[in-house]
């Protein structure tokens, strides 16, 4: 098993590559898709739709186009344990997404030796993408031109105490929930 700090940096290049390819084949996916309907329900407030299981697999068909890794994917995909995997939320805000509300992103993390050191996130409304990886600090796209905002990347943010113990331990969303998160 590889650690974040033992995995090379060509490793984290291709991952995040890949990371951003699969954002881009979700966001597609959902931002062309007109049905809102609900399919089922995982628990209260907890909704799965068409657009969800699209979604996941059109992000998992990409990494596993790249990557041999396990994915473990919130609404399909087998649940995956693996300390290195990627994590996947298609519709991070499906019940704002039915409701029609602006506030819906497309999140992924790669981890390694069960540590973060890729994560994704994009803006479905706005096309924004945010990233970050292990010792390359944190970016931001939007209209096009890629901008750093930090520095301080997975790493830092785990050393100042926003990682395993205040925040997501195990995937892309902050808490303790299903991916060892609340949200």
């Amino acid at each position: 098993m590889r650690t974040m700090t033992s995995l090379p940096a060509s490793d984290r290049q291709h991952d995040l590559d890949l990371a951003l390819s699969a954002v881009d084949a979700g966001l597609a996916v959902v931002r062309g898709a007109d049905d809102r309907a609900v399919l089922r329900l995982k628990g209260p407030n907890d909704l799965v739709t068409a657009v969800d299981l699209a979604t996941e697999d059109a992000v998992v068909r990409t990494l596993r186009e790249g990557s041999p890794l396990p994915v473990q994917g919130e609404e399909g995909s087998p649940q995956e344990d693996a300390d290195d995997r990627w994590v996947v939320d298609p519709i991070d805000g499906t019940a704002n997404f039915v409701a029609g509300l602006p506030l819906v992103a497309c999140t992924l993390a790669r981890l390694s030796g069960g540590e973060p050191v890729v994560g994704v996130t994009a803006d479905v409304t706005t096309g924004e993408v945010v990233w970050g990886a292990y010792g390359a600090g944190t970016w931001r796209r939007a209209a096009g031109r890629d901008v750093r905002v930090s520095t301080v990347g997975v790493a830092g943010v785990r050393e100042r105490g926003l990682g395993r113990r205040g925040g997501c331990r195990a995937g892309p969303r902050g808490g303790r929930g299903r991916h060892g998160c609340a949200g």
